[in-house]
Formats: structure tokens, C-alpha cells, sequence
């Protein structure tokens, strides 16, 4: 199983986005149960931040209109959800400080220790640099076009 991180969903739903097609094509793969892939709880919090932020979208969503399909993400099965425990704060605070994580970046410390308690290997994100500095999650930009392909 993969984790979605958060900007894969919110690429899904911004049309204006470069990554809008690969990332719709993702997200209903596995809606379809054709890809298994879970998500943090984390992540659909952080999805309703992204889609009602005119920083990050041209056109962000309504409050009402990003609960809802925040709502749908949490309801479908075939999405899988991650949660942290006790220890995960713990030891997203311990990985912080290793790394020297600061500001929100303490965020992606939490989501990889989530995903390493939850057994998630595979992190499909944009953001592989931080990610890559865990050493038990491999992170892989599912944009990044592949060499040979336009």
C-alpha cells in the first residue's frame, strides 16, 4: 500500500493545476480499487486547508464545498485512512529534531511517522526532498515525467 500525500488529492481538484491530469487519473484509480492507497487523517485536513486557500488555488473552494468532499474522502472505503498513536507524536518529535525540521515541516515528520507505524513504504508526494531525508519511506513524485516520455 502507498500514502497519498496531501498535494496528490489537492492537484485532483485544482483544474489549473500541471499535475491536475496524473493526479485525477491516481486518485480514481483507486477509488475504482484498481491502485491501494491510504491516507492520513492529516491529509484530509490539510486537503480542506489547501482547497479553501486562494494562496494555493485561483478559484479555492467554499468552506461548505471542501467539508463536503473532505467528508467523501473520510467515507469511501476504498481509500484507505492511517491514524497516529501516542507513540507517533513522540516519535514525530524525535525525527523532527534529527533532522532539524522546523516551522510546518514538524507536519511531514508526522506523516512519515505515521506511515512507518502504519507499515506504509511508498509516500507518493511532490515534495520527495524532505521526504526522502527519513530513510524508511520511499518517495516518489508521481509527476515527475519519466525519461523517453513528453
Amino acid at each position: 500500500m502507498l500514502l497519498f500525500d496531501t498535494n496528490v488529492l489537492a492537484y485532483a481538484h485544482d483544474s489549473a493545476s500541471k499535475n491536475h491530469e496524473e493526479a485525477l487519473r491516481l486518485r480514481n484509480a483507486v477509488l475504482k480499487g484498481e491502485l491501494d492507497a491510504c491516507v492520513s487523517y492529516q491529509n484530509i485536513v490539510e486537503l480542506y486547508s489547501v482547497l479553501t486557500n486562494p494562496i494555493k488555488l485561483a478559484r479555492p473552494y467554499t468552506a461548505s464545498e471542501a467539508s463536503e468532499l473532505c467528508e467523501l474522502y473520510l467515507d469511501t472505503k476504498n481509500l484507505a485512512k492511517i491514524v497516529p498513536t501516542e507513540q507517533t507524536y513522540s516519535e514525530a518529535l524525535r525525527l523532527a529534531g534529527k533532522i532539524g525540521a522546523t516551522s510546518a515541516k514538524v507536519f511531514d515528520c508526522l506523516l512519515a511517522a505515521t506511515a512507518k507505524e502504519n507499515g506504509v513504504k511508498t509516500i507518493y508526494t511532490e515534495n520527495t526532498k524532505d521526504f526522502g531525508l527519513f530513510g524508511f519511506v520511499q518517495a516518489v513524485n508521481p509527476f515527475k515525467r519519466k525519461k523517453g516520455h513528453s
